[in-house]
């Protein structure tokens, strides 16, 4: 059986659960047509998709300076000092972070079986109702921006930045920075706009990806100073250096904190508003 539907049919929740009821996945299988993107406008969108992360970075790199200058807040002046003293460290997590995103997505169109099964498996995910895809599932398919919002910033932030990043640097010190690499390439698979269906919600959604990735960026950055401080004889005995190695962290990811919820905020409104 073939149904053709609109384009906001497609993206409805709602008309998706329906389906799902009249056509459980045990008798019917759903083939979502898929349409590539030509090869040329894939690279010159990578190519703008680039310039963005980079004109980003050093955006906030300087926005990190000037609030420095400004913070009194006596918790945010350790990690402000170090995010401007360490600006080559800086730039280059960045680099290395967005890098392999961008890179991670130039693959994917020549493995775009991969991309497909990926998925498929974090939508089956996501509508099932489980687990943490699912329980995002949820709150985006309330409709409610502020519930959408809070889920979204409170899964990024405890287990994307916290669990995956910082506590496994403070266990295997720098441990954290692997996981953060891992998952740049990861979201460089599944959100490259191989097709035309992902394409047309990836320009909006580009900045999404720029303020999470600068979270996780921020969370990889204080994770190498555990390991940096601790290479520093100067600095005092190892407990010491490890004790500074875990404030500056604790202290920093207020900072991680701050930048993923402005980036759950846009995205529970862009991602809402676009499926309306």
């Amino acid at each position: 059986m073939l149904l053709r539907l609109a384009d906001e049919e497609v993206r409805s929740p709602v008309l998706r659960k329906q389906m799902r009821e009249a056509f459980p996945e045990k008798r019917f299988t759903q083939v979502w047509p898929m349409v590539r993107v030509p090869r040329g406008a894939y690279y010159v969108y990578l190519a703008g998709q680039a310039l963005l992360m980079l004109g980003g970075s050093g955006l906030l790199i300087g926005l990190y300076s000037a609030l420095r200058r400004r913070v009194r807040w006596r918790v945010l002046q350790a990690p402000l000092r170090e995010l401007t003293r360490r600006r080559r460290q800086l730039w280059t997590v960045h680099a290395v972070y967005f890098g392999l995103m961008i890179f991670a997505s130039l693959v994917t169109y020549e493995a775009a079986p991969v991309q497909t099964a990926l998925l498929g498996v974090v939508g089956r995910q996501v509508e099932s109702s489980e687990g943490l895809l699912g329980t995002a599932g949820k709150a985006y398919g309330s409709g409610v921006i502020p519930i959408a919002a809070a889920v979204t910033f409170l899964i990024n932030f405890l287990v994307g930045s916290l669990v995956h990043i910082t506590l496994p640097s403070l266990i295997i010190p720098g441990a954290g920075v692997l996981m953060a690499a891992f998952r740049a390439s990861l979201r460089g698979v599944l959100l490259a706009p191989t097709f035309s269906g992902l394409s047309r919600a990836s320009l909006a959604h580009s900045w999404t990806i720029l303020l999470e990735g600068e979270a996780y960026i921020l969370a990889a950055f204080f994770a190498l100073l555990v390991p940096i401080y601790l290479l520093q004889p100067r600095r005092g005995g190892v407990l010491l250096r490890y004790r500074r190695g875990v404030a500056v962290n604790l202290q920093g990811a207020l900072l991680v904190a701050a930048v993923l919820l402005v980036a759950a905020c846009y995205e529970a409104t862009e991602v809402i508003l676009m499926a309306g």
